[in-house]
């Protein structure tokens, strides 16, 4: 006699979460949420199709093709994600930022493999897992996020000095573009902060001018910290001296000095930028203080370091809604920059319960053949409970539906499956993935001569 227990199980490292912030990636003090978040991922598996003129993908593929872009050169390296708020893009950043920022041997690269192989397969997985194992090195992951800055030139240095402050062989090394910018400020002192800047820096810091000043010129280890120390003594507020500096020459600098050969320590670059559109309304309402030409200089490194660099953009709705309302110029000065993200690299990212659900219930071996035996009794029941729930005799297809809800949800009855799909879910207990456990379990010992677990 075989019983439901014998055919399924429940993804117990599954989760899914509201108000995720990618910020949580290398934030000692989330790392027990991100580190839960990043193993418990649920991953979408269906192809990639074209829809008019987007791409729909779920998110493994769309992994894939991120994947894929590093080291090749001809591959676009520049990606659109679009998916309203609860679709689980933060969620997805979140991943990504965890996949390249570890090194191979990190336990966390392991757990993204496992429950890559429990949504896909064993040899999707391996990909991932072997991927690792040839780029031994951990990629360095810049995240950003829209709602936290407003000057992108200003928000992308911080997070570019909390990338690298995060890894052992890059604490405190120069970003080498800022130390010139504090080299040309010394040499700007006027004779009387001359004066002064030799009696602070010989007091508090046992140094003078012009030993500071090589220090910067060979961006030794801590020396903009002691301009930007003098700078608060002669002006009383510390200078910032990032405020101008190109950030395509930024990140080129970063990309060959510690993203390239053999003894760099990371092996390539990954930015990751949340909430774009809220910084995209922010550029429009004042170019100038969202920092200009900083979202272009981006994209502009990002082509010449093909292959070595990625980035990924996540909106809610397409990049141009957000401008809508703005006068013409400032909308085909916006595009001047957004222009820069391909259209063919734009993706949606569909995310439906079904399938959540679908990728919960782990099948065991005994699954397939119990399908098969059900299967005259399944397709009755299937048509039966499409045809009372509205949205699925208007958007699915008899296969779709069979396929998705009633067969790959198995043992739920499609109509328990169909319902559930249509509910808010809150956090707690009563998610989606509290909702599915507890109907398994409360069933695992029953006959499957019964066909399921009725609705």
């Amino acid at each position: 006699m075989t019983k439901i227990r014998d055919i399924v199980s429940i993804d117990a490292q599954a989760v899914l979460s509201n108000a995720i912030q990618l910020s949580w990636y290398g934030d000692p003090t989330h790392k027990v949420e991100n580190d839960r978040l990043a193993a418990g991922f649920v991953f979408g598996n269906r192809p990639m199709q074209k829809v008019g003129n987007h791409t729909e993908s779920s998110s493994l593929p769309l992994f894939e093709k991120i994947r894929d872009s590093f080291g090749n050169q001809n591959a676009a390296n520049i990606f659109t994600v679009v998916a309203n708020y609860g679709h689980g893009k933060s969620h997805f950043a979140l991943v990504l930022a965890n996949y390249f920022g570890h090194g191979k041997d990190d336990p966390i690269i392991e757990n993204i493999s496992e429950h890559i192989a429990m949504c896909s397969d064993p040899v999707t997985a391996d990909g991932f897992r072997n991927y690792k194992k040839q780029t031994v090195k951990p990629h360095l992951v810049v995240t950003l996020s829209g709602h936290e800055f407003q000057d992108l030139r200003q928000g992308f240095l911080r997070a570019l000095r909390k990338a690298m402050d995060s890894n052992e062989s890059t604490r405190d090394k120069p970003i080498k573009s800022v130390w010139v910018r504090a080299a040309d400020w010394l040499k700007s002192l006027s004779p009387d902060q001359i004066e002064q800047s030799e009696s602070f820096l010989a007091t508090k810091h046992n140094t003078d001018l012009e030993s500071l000043s090589h220090a910067l010129a060979t961006f030794s280890t801590g020396s903009d910290f002691v301009a930007r120390d003098l700078s608060r003594e002669l002006n009383g507020i510390e200078a910032n001296f990032g405020s101008e500096v190109n950030l395509k020459e930024v990140i080129t600098d970063v990309i060959d000095t510690y993203c390239s050969g053999n003894e760099a320590p990371f092996r390539r670059l990954l930015i990751l930028f949340d909430e774009l559109g809220i910084y995209a309304e922010q550029w429009c309402h004042n170019r100038a203080a969202a920092g200009g030409l900083a979202p272009q200089e981006i994209f502009e490194a990002c082509s010449d370091r093909r292959g070595k660099v990625c980035f990924v953009g996540f909106v809610q709705r397409e990049l141009g809604e957000f401008v809508k309302g703005f006068s013409a110029d400032t909308q085909t000065d916006f595009q001047k920059w957004a222009g820069r993200m391909p259209a063919d690299s734009v993706y949606l990212l569909v995310s439906n319960l079904e399938e959540v659900i679908s990728k919960l219930i782990v099948k065991k071996p005994k699954w397939k053949q119990t399908i098969s035996d059900f299967s005259p009794r399944l397709l009755e029941e299937s048509s039966s409970a499409r045809e009372v729930i509205p949205r699925y005799a208007q958007a699915w297809d008899e296969n779709s539906f069979f396929g998705s809800v009633t067969r790959d949800c198995f043992p739920l009855h499609p109509l328990t499956t169909g319902i559930l799909c249509s509910l808010d879910f809150t956090q707690g207990n009563r998610t989606i993935i509290g909702v599915v456990d507890s109907l398994v379990r409360n069933a695992e010992a029953r006959d499957i001569s019964g066909g399921g677990i009725p609705n």
